[in-house]
């Protein structure tokens, strides 16, 4: 053990007699070959989606979707993993500030209920979505998620004792998954979504929306089609952004639900700090959507 301690003293001592200047020689171009090795490594996903998909945006042939899956798996796996995740998070927060929908949710009792049954209904719905969106479009653990999804849909689709599901919730819900990870990435990350991304992400979501039988005849462009994907964005943003302005509306089951999902999210955090969690969750939706405050507090 001596002899191994004194090997490494003898190998790194002459470092320690250099001077501030002949230490410079050594950082300064460390730190500019680390820059540009960041530089180069960093963008080379973007580079290499633009220049095998751009032409794409501009013809006739659309995006396939299991390019566009590619696409959007590498942007939640490996470039934007932390940001996508909280912006799915928080779509499936921010919908809970439709009355109609935090409504329906409340009638139900599964999660405002006890805890335990409220918590494995989150779950529940976290690994369903997960399922349908992280596997290759018709693989078996997709088609399997989105079938039981549609299972699930399906009792209050046909309005039970005078509740159900309206369109109109239907298309607000799968906007927020297709829109808050672009929004959240604009806003929070070192670079936007490109052209060539935006477009995969629109061709998924419009795929994931057939399956789980969305009804986008409430978008204009329906009758016609869409060229590609971000033209297909573009359209539900406008709809998206108007729905919201016209029903997210304060009410007391959109107040129940907060307080339940916050509930569930804070469970690892002693009892005493969960005030201050519930004023970062304040701040999280004041800085990403003022309406849903006003909505949900």
């Amino acid at each position: 053990m001596a002899s191994i301690s004194s090997s490494l003293r003898n190998l790194f001592y002459p470092f320690f007699q250099l001077t501030f200047q002949q230490w410079l020689y050594f950082v300064i171009p460390a730190l500019i070959n680390y820059l540009l090795l960041v530089r180069l490594l960093r963008y080379r996903r973007l580079r290499r989606s633009t220049f095998h998909h751009r032409d794409q945006l501009h013809s006739e042939r659309a995006m396939d979707v299991l390019t566009a899956f590619k696409i959007h798996n590498y942007l939640i796996e490996l470039e934007f993993p932390s940001t996508f995740s909280a912006a799915t998070t928080f779509a499936l927060f921010k919908a809970y500030g439709i009355p109609s929908i935090s409504s329906l949710l409340v009638y139900t009792n599964q999660f405002v209920g006890p805890p335990l049954a409220s918590s494995k209904r989150y779950a529940d719905t976290g690994a369903l979505l997960l399922e349908a969106v992280l596997n290759e479009p018709g693989s078996e653990r997709s088609v399997e998620a989105i079938t039981r999804i549609n299972y699930l849909h399906d009792r209050w689709r046909r309005k039970t004792k005078g509740r159900g599901i309206r369109d109109e919730d239907m298309l607000y819900t799968l906007s927020l998954f297709a829109l808050e990870p672009m929004k959240w990435v604009k806003k929070y990350e070192w670079r936007e979504l490109s052209v060539v991304e935006i477009c995969a992400v629109g061709t998924l979501w419009k795929y994931l929306g057939d399956a789980l039988k969305v009804p986008f005849h409430l978008l204009p462009g329906q009758e016609k089609g869409w060229k590609n994907g971000v033209e297909w964005m573009e359209e539900l943003t406008v709809w998206s952004e108007g729905y919201e302005g016209r029903y997210m509306v304060p009410d007391k089951s959109n107040a129940a639900l907060a307080d339940a999902t916050i509930r569930i999210i804070l469970w690892k955090v002693p009892r005493w700090m969960h005030g201050f969690g519930k004023r970062v969750f304040a701040t999280v939706m004041e800085g990403n959507s003022p309406r849903l405050r006003k909505a949900m507090l």
